[in-house]
């Protein structure tokens, strides 16, 4: 089942656009005006299933990376994970000597949160300025249906944005916890620098290491 397909809305569509097409289908698929229909009540609770992950920014993000309505991510356990690529990549990278890798994923994270938050703003004002040249605009339906696509598309990439933000944060909570008490050699420059993107993504391979 596409969930997308289920409320009738496209992949790139703002959460706007799929709550109005959710509430205008489950008017039409209710229950009660479709009495004489024996499969009323599994397509409205399939399409009640459908909007429940794709009304959360986090879910729905999750969703479009794995294709799976189940099993939706915990934002914590992603940022634990993310804590952990960078960990085992910064000490792979040193040929795991002893060092504060915290400390390196720390500094990585405070950037990789900066851009997000840089980009999201970005993103919102694009959005905004586009939504009022629509506002502003007549013109031919296909025409308009086309500028419609790119604020939608604006308007993913802003909630992608977002989702990252809200898993850096965690993330930064998370490691005010967690403390290394070995040997620390003397500071050297680290190379590593994620965007947001690659961060939520399964990074394996970001560097090549050269260790004895």
């Amino acid at each position: 089942m596409d969930l997308y397909d289920t409320i009738g809305v496209p992949q790139d569509a703002s959460q706007e656009d799929i709550k109005k097409a959710y509430r205008a289908k489950a008017n039409k698929l209710h229950p009660d005006k479709n009495k004489d229909d024996p499969n009323a009540q599994s397509k409205f609770q399939e399409l009640a299933q459908a909007y429940e992950v794709l009304k959360n920014p986090q879910k729905r993000l999750n969703y479009d990376k794995t294709g799976e309505a189940g099993g939706i991510s915990d934002p914590e356990q992603e940022a634990i994970e993310i804590i952990a690529k960078m960990w085992i990549q910064e000490a792979e990278r040193n040929c795991f000597e002893p060092d504060n890798y915290l400390d390196k994923v720390t500094s990585t994270l405070n950037k990789t949160l900066a851009r997000c938050k840089s980009d999201a703003d970005k993103l919102d004002d694009k959005a905004s300025k586009l939504k009022e040249l629509i506002d502003n605009t007549k013109a031919d339906e296909v025409f308009m249906n086309i500028i419609d696509g790119k604020l939608r598309s604006i308007n993913a990439e802003k909630a992608h944005a977002l989702s990252a933000q809200e898993v850096m944060d965690i993330a930064l909570k998370l490691l005010e916890g967690f403390e290394y008490t070995g040997p620390i050699p003397p500071k050297f420059e680290s190379a590593v620098d994620y965007s947001y993107g690659s961060a939520l993504k399964n990074t394996s391979s970001i560097f090549t290491t050269a260790c004895p």
